[in-house]
């Protein structure tokens, strides 16, 4: 992994933008008295790093050109991957609308800080 391939630093900025923005939220949060936010906050980004993770160990790790395991592997991964995402939203909501509604937030702030950050690198 170079550092200075525009990819891996557009990864490395989304990483610290996401990880700087969840900190201010779930301190902020924690001062407000909406702690359950914080933590669905921190649960939904955990979750949603998780699977890029995941997706990108196995792309580099199994998609090699000529490899015709590739989509099977991306197949069968399903089966374990989904049960644990069920099992994780099932507790989220157990724990009521305010860990939700963070967990919520917490899925899409990546998803904007990626946003921001690919608009700003088109400028």
């Amino acid at each position: 992994m170079n550092r200075t391939d525009p990819s891996t630093q557009l990864w490395w900025m989304l990483t610290c933008w996401t990880i700087l923005c969840t900190l201010l939220l779930v301190v902020m949060l924690g001062l407000l008295g909406a702690a359950q936010m914080g933590i669905g906050l921190m649960i939904g980004v955990l979750t949603l790093g998780g699977i890029l993770v995941f997706y990108a160990w196995l792309v580099r790790r199994f998609a090699q050109p000529g490899s015709h395991g590739f989509r099977r592997r991306l197949l069968l991964s399903g089966m374990v991957k989904y049960p644990i995402l069920m099992l994780v939203i099932y507790l989220v909501v157990q724990g009521g609308t305010q860990m939700a509604l963070g967990f919520a937030v917490g899925v899409l702030l990546p998803l904007a800080v990626l946003t921001i950050l690919a608009l700003r690198m088109n400028h």
